[in-house]
């Protein structure tokens, strides 16, 4: 079995800055159930690792290059 060092991440804020994205994106991000996140007290809590692990498994959509 695999061991990795677990980064959690505390609120929203700090989830936001370690995906590249803003507070207000990343909540909805997180009301969307788009990656997966705990409640502890009312504060949300991710997992760096596990967090990254689910954004990185959604396939990208193919960006037209010719103007319509």
């Amino acid at each position: 079995m695999e061991h990795r060092e677990l980064h959690f991440l505390w609120g929203a804020k700090a989830i936001g800055e370690a995906i590249k994205r803003s507070e207000r994106q990343t909540r909805y991000l997180i009301e969307k159930n788009k990656i997966p996140v705990r409640r502890v007290d009312g504060t949300i809590l991710g997992e760096r690792g596990e967090i990254i692990d689910v954004l990185m498994s959604i396939p990208i959509e193919a960006e037209e290059t010719e103007a319509s």
